[in-house]
């Protein structure tokens, strides 16, 4: 193989890397695309720190509720002495 065939060849598999890098990076695009209105649509958040925000407000409604719960059943226990 000639030093302008080697050449060639190499050309060739940097353009072949350069093509699968552009669809690796369409099929990124597409996906966050994907994941943005899946957001939109089942969150109404516009983006992911808006979604953060309202994870946030739910996990502490959970805490809060949770720990309403267990009080609750704390009282009735200790109400109706059902741990005899």
């Amino acid at each position: 193989m000639t030093d302008t065939d080697a050449l060639t060849a190499k050309l060739l598999k940097m353009k072949q890397r350069v093509e699968e890098a552009k669809d690796e990076t369409a099929r990124a695009e597409g996906a966050l695309e994907s994941a943005k209105k899946r957001l939109a649509d089942e969150f109404s958040c516009k983006s992911v720190a808006a979604a953060e925000k309202k994870r946030d407000k739910l996990v502490a409604e959970i805490d809060a509720l949770t720990e309403e719960y267990e009080n609750g059943i704390e009282k009735l226990d200790s109400d109706f002495n059902w741990n005899d």
